[in-house]
């Protein structure tokens, strides 16, 4: 606790950066309400982006949570109990978090394809 307090102290001496920090911490969580709110749209669901700015972080928080192998379950659980709150139907509350997994996994593997092809390359990664 004391090394936390220790490097949470040094900070105070940053505020420059701490504030770049925040901003980009924010561009980050705004980037991924306007990525759920498209997913939303594309399933012809009206969601407001209110709401959207309320539980996602929430979601992120609880899928991250150390529980099943890359959030997987419990991410479509969140998303079932966060969206059918405001009348979304079960199944395309629960879709909304597939189609969000299924998105980052095909992002992750174009990444891991550039990747692996400039490795092989031999350019410095």
């Amino acid at each position: 606790l004391k090394s936390f307090y220790n490097a949470f102290h040094e900070y105070k001496f940053h505020k420059r950066k701490l504030a770049i920090i925040f901003l980009l911490s924010l561009i980050v969580q705004i980037n991924t309400v306007v990525y759920y709110y498209l997913i939303i749209l594309s399933l012809h669901l009206s969601v407001p982006i209110i709401y959207l700015f309320i539980v996602v972080p929430l979601i992120t928080i609880i899928e991250i949570m150390p529980i099943s192998l890359s959030g997987i379950g419990v991410r479509e659980s969140a998303t079932l109990f966060f969206f059918t709150k405001i009348g979304v139907e079960p199944h395309l509350a629960v879709l909304i978090g597939f189609v969000n997994y299924i998105l980052r996994v095909i992002v992750s593997l174009i990444g891991a394809g550039v990747f692996i092809f400039r490795k092989s390359r031999g350019e410095a990664v």
